[in-house]
Protein backbone atom coordinates (compact mmCIF):
# COMPACT_ATOMS: atom_id res chain seq x y z
CA UNK A 1 0.00 0.00 0.00
CA UNK A 2 1.28 3.47 -1.04
CA UNK A 3 0.70 6.60 1.47
CA UNK A 4 -2.53 7.27 -0.02
CA UNK A 5 -4.14 4.21 0.76
CA UNK A 6 -3.43 4.18 4.22
CA UNK A 7 -4.64 7.48 4.65
CA UNK A 8 -7.83 6.61 3.44
CA UNK A 9 -7.62 3.80 5.25
CA UNK A 10 -7.44 5.44 8.33
CA UNK A 11 -10.64 7.71 7.38
CA UNK A 12 -12.71 4.93 7.14
CA UNK A 13 -11.82 2.99 9.60
CA UNK A 14 -12.58 5.47 12.30
CA UNK A 15 -16.58 5.77 10.47
CA UNK A 16 -19.67 4.08 12.29
CA UNK A 17 -20.26 0.49 10.93
CA UNK A 18 -23.85 0.92 12.15
CA UNK A 19 -26.69 -0.31 10.14
CA UNK A 20 -29.31 1.80 8.44
CA UNK A 21 -32.75 2.39 9.87
CA UNK A 22 -35.29 -0.36 9.74
CA UNK A 23 -37.32 0.10 6.77
CA UNK A 24 -34.92 2.51 5.14
CA UNK A 25 -34.50 0.80 1.56
CA UNK A 26 -38.04 0.01 1.43
CA UNK A 27 -38.91 3.52 1.75
CA UNK A 28 -35.98 4.96 -1.01
CA UNK A 29 -37.13 2.22 -3.12
CA UNK A 30 -40.64 3.27 -3.08
CA UNK A 31 -39.86 6.86 -3.52
CA UNK A 32 -36.79 6.14 -6.82
CA UNK A 33 -40.06 3.54 -7.87
CA UNK A 34 -42.24 6.62 -7.77
CA UNK A 35 -40.05 9.32 -9.44
CA UNK A 36 -39.39 6.42 -12.22
CA UNK A 37 -43.30 6.81 -12.57
CA UNK A 38 -43.40 10.76 -13.02
CA UNK A 39 -40.43 10.10 -15.48
CA UNK A 40 -42.56 7.71 -17.46
CA UNK A 41 -45.47 9.82 -17.53
CA UNK A 42 -42.86 13.47 -18.35
CA UNK A 43 -42.11 11.43 -21.28
CA UNK A 44 -45.01 10.14 -22.61
CA UNK A 45 -46.58 14.01 -22.30
CA UNK A 46 -43.74 15.58 -24.37
CA UNK A 47 -43.98 12.64 -26.82
CA UNK A 48 -48.40 13.26 -26.98
CA UNK A 49 -47.62 17.25 -27.29
CA UNK A 50 -45.00 16.53 -29.85
CA UNK A 51 -47.33 14.01 -32.20
CA UNK A 52 -50.05 16.68 -31.40
CA UNK A 53 -48.27 19.35 -32.90
CA UNK A 54 -46.81 16.98 -35.79
CA UNK A 55 -50.20 16.15 -36.69
CA UNK A 56 -51.62 20.08 -36.37
CA UNK A 57 -48.66 21.15 -38.79
CA UNK A 58 -49.47 18.10 -41.20
CA UNK A 59 -53.30 18.63 -41.02
CA UNK A 60 -52.67 23.16 -41.64
CA UNK A 61 -50.44 22.41 -44.67
CA UNK A 62 -52.94 19.46 -45.71
CA UNK A 63 -55.76 22.57 -45.93
CA UNK A 64 -53.84 24.83 -47.12
CA UNK A 65 -53.24 22.27 -50.27
CA UNK A 66 -57.02 21.85 -50.33
CA UNK A 67 -57.94 25.09 -50.49
CA UNK A 68 -55.18 26.20 -52.91
CA UNK A 69 -55.88 23.23 -55.19
CA UNK A 70 -59.24 22.15 -55.11
CA UNK A 71 -61.55 24.73 -54.31
CA UNK A 72 -58.98 27.57 -55.68
CA UNK A 73 -58.32 29.93 -53.08
CA UNK A 74 -55.74 32.15 -53.47
CA UNK A 75 -53.94 31.60 -49.60
CA UNK A 76 -50.96 33.73 -47.73
CA UNK A 77 -47.59 33.12 -50.35
CA UNK A 78 -45.45 32.07 -47.78
CA UNK A 79 -41.86 32.44 -49.91
CA UNK A 80 -42.58 36.71 -49.74
CA UNK A 81 -44.11 36.65 -46.24
CA UNK A 82 -40.51 38.27 -44.77
CA UNK A 83 -39.67 40.93 -46.80
CA UNK A 84 -43.69 41.82 -47.67
CA UNK A 85 -44.33 42.30 -43.28
CA UNK A 86 -46.60 45.49 -43.77
CA UNK A 87 -48.77 43.98 -46.31
CA UNK A 88 -48.81 40.80 -44.13
CA UNK A 89 -52.48 41.48 -41.95
CA UNK A 90 -54.66 42.25 -45.23
CA UNK A 91 -53.19 39.47 -46.79
CA UNK A 92 -54.02 37.43 -43.60
CA UNK A 93 -57.61 39.46 -43.30
CA UNK A 94 -58.13 38.65 -46.97
CA UNK A 95 -57.46 34.75 -46.35
CA UNK A 96 -59.30 34.28 -42.96
CA UNK A 97 -62.17 36.77 -44.31
CA UNK A 98 -64.12 34.45 -47.00
CA UNK A 99 -66.84 32.21 -46.11
CA UNK A 100 -64.65 29.27 -47.47
CA UNK A 101 -61.93 29.54 -44.85
CA UNK A 102 -63.96 30.22 -42.20
CA UNK A 103 -65.63 26.93 -42.45
CA UNK A 104 -62.19 25.00 -42.36
CA UNK A 105 -61.05 26.77 -39.27
CA UNK A 106 -64.44 25.51 -37.74
CA UNK A 107 -63.67 22.30 -38.68
CA UNK A 108 -60.09 22.44 -37.32
CA UNK A 109 -61.03 23.89 -34.15
CA UNK A 110 -63.74 21.00 -34.07
CA UNK A 111 -61.02 18.72 -33.91
CA UNK A 112 -58.52 20.60 -31.83
CA UNK A 113 -61.23 20.36 -29.52
CA UNK A 114 -62.17 16.53 -29.79
CA UNK A 115 -58.66 15.49 -29.58
CA UNK A 116 -58.28 17.71 -26.03
CA UNK A 117 -61.58 16.05 -25.10
CA UNK A 118 -60.07 12.84 -25.56
CA UNK A 119 -57.14 13.08 -24.01
CA UNK A 120 -58.48 14.54 -20.67
CA UNK A 121 -60.96 11.44 -20.77
CA UNK A 122 -58.27 9.29 -21.12
CA UNK A 123 -55.98 11.16 -18.55
CA UNK A 124 -58.71 10.30 -16.10
CA UNK A 125 -59.91 7.01 -16.89
CA UNK A 126 -56.08 5.82 -16.32
CA UNK A 127 -55.46 7.50 -13.66
CA UNK A 128 -58.64 5.65 -12.24
CA UNK A 129 -56.88 2.68 -13.48
CA UNK A 130 -53.70 3.40 -11.36
CA UNK A 131 -55.83 4.05 -8.27
CA UNK A 132 -58.02 0.83 -8.63
CA UNK A 133 -55.15 -1.37 -9.10
CA UNK A 134 -53.30 0.38 -6.00
CA UNK A 135 -55.63 0.16 -3.19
Amino acid sequence: MDEMDKMLKDAFSGMDNGSVPFGFSDKIGKKIAAEAVKRADREELVKNILLAVLFAVLFLAALLLLNRYYFGIDSVRISGIISEMPDFGSKIRNLFGSGESILWMVIGMNVALLLLAERIMSHKISSKDKKNTEA
